[in-house]
């Protein structure tokens, strides 16, 4: 009788729990975590992969409003059940740089110091401020947009959190040359965290208004010029390099932005075009299908009808709808808008105007604001003091 085949090595010890326990299982423990079951055996993987992925548990979203009372709120919103309940109160001089796999990442303009929290855990991480900018440098847009230069990442591959800074001023060529990076948790051998300088060719050093999107490991930002490019920072092995992407040129009467978010694990590069005779505008959002190749494509066309309302950032769709903000009598609402079944190619089509403002999803109860942005959401338990 011949002898019988060992095991393979990668499913000894391995509880073989039913599929439906062992999700209900690993949809419980933090992001970080359930990545690094992903190493456990192939039937570990496959079961993360296909049934627990990190956008589809427990996404909510988070809403953060500045109102002229000196005092800032975020809001968990339960689309759901139509409630909100607010996780935390600020002084209005903080900011929301980002959140990620529940932890959420703030900058106090006042102060330049950044924190990172955990809402459900009330743990909070102080990160030191950036280098100071050298004497003579001069900032490129107003202090109240300072957290627009900040990202807030984490690394699939090292499992490890980095807050990134580009660089807001402008030296008298009108270029940087390094963005700022501080990763959280102790380095080789135990040493501290700090900020560290990654150089960026000189192409890369003009930084435009237009936010940091974090993705996958990677931080992207928009550079100023003619035209406007993308420059990528992967913060696995520190290697900037540019993106392939060609901006659309507005044409006479209009005038045009951009802005990068992420999209279902996709950067994306909103695209606004606004006519300047009259109130509306256009803003089309561009997702890039794989960062191989580098090819972009048309998601979401949205039209706006009324200068009262807004599409919300950094997360302008949450499921089927499109985010806006609206201004309805003295106070200001989050709405949202289904998109429409009428769709051009793989592009989703919303028209927002006057007399169809969308559904209210929240009142913010405030007359005015110096700001207000929406961020993709959901709890864990993971403790930061591993990252001191």
């Amino acid at each position: 009788m011949p002898p019988r085949k060992a095991p393979a090595m990668e499913n000894v010890g391995v509880v073989d729990f039913p599929t439906d326990v062992l999700v209900d299982i690993l949809s419980q423990l933090p992001t970080s975590s359930r990545r690094l079951c992903r190493l456990v055996c192939r039937r570990w993987r496959d079961t993360i992969d296909k049934r627990t992925p990190e956008r589809d548990v427990r996404t909510k979203m988070l809403t953060f409003v500045k109102g002229l009372d000196n005092e800032a709120s975020a809001y968990v919103v339960d689309e759901a059940r139509g409630r909100h309940r607010r996780v935390w109160t600020s002084s209005c001089s903080v900011d929301v740089i980002g959140t990620r796999n529940g932890l959420i990442c703030v900058l106090d303009g006042g102060t330049g110091a950044v924190t990172v929290a955990n809402p459900a855990t009330r743990e909070s991480l102080p990160v030191p401020p950036p280098p100071p900018r050298q004497a003579g440098l001069l900032p490129c847009f107003p202090d109240a947009r300072t957290h627009e230069a900040y990202g807030f990442a984490f690394h699939p591959a090292t499992l490890r959190y980095a807050v990134v800074h580009v660089p807001c001023y402008f030296n008298k060529s009108g270029t940087f040359d390094a963005v700022q990076v501080y990763t959280l948790g102790r380095g080789g051998r135990g040493a501290p965290p700090s900020w560290r300088s990654v150089p960026t060719p000189g192409a890369s050093g003009r930084f435009q208004p237009g936010g940091v999107a974090c993705v996958d490991g990677v931080a992207y930002w928009i550079t100023a010029g003619t035209p406007a490019a993308i420059m990528s920072l992967d913060l696995k092995d520190n290697r900037v390099a540019p993106v392939k992407w060609s901006p659309e040129t507005p044409g006479r009467g209009c005038r045009c932005s951009y802005r990068l978010t992420e999209m279902r694990g996709r950067l994306c590069v909103a695209v606004t075009v606004e006519e300047t005779e009259k109130p509306t505008k256009r803003v089309e959002v561009w997702w890039m299908e794989s960062t191989r190749d580098q090819r972009w494509t048309r998601r979401y066309n949205i039209m706006l009808e009324t200068p009262k309302q807004h599409v919300m950032w950094p997360l302008f769709a949450h499921g089927e709808n499109v985010l806006t903000v609206a201004q309805v009598f003295k106070e200001y609402n989050l709405h949202k808008h289904k998109v429409s079944d009428k769709r051009s190619s793989q592009c989703s089509m919303v028209k927002i105007w006057k007399k169809k403002p969308g559904v209210e999803i929240m009142n913010y109860g405030v007359a005015d604001h110096t700001g207000i942005s929406t961020f993709a959401y959901m709890e864990t338990s993971e403790p930061l003091e591993i990252y001191k």
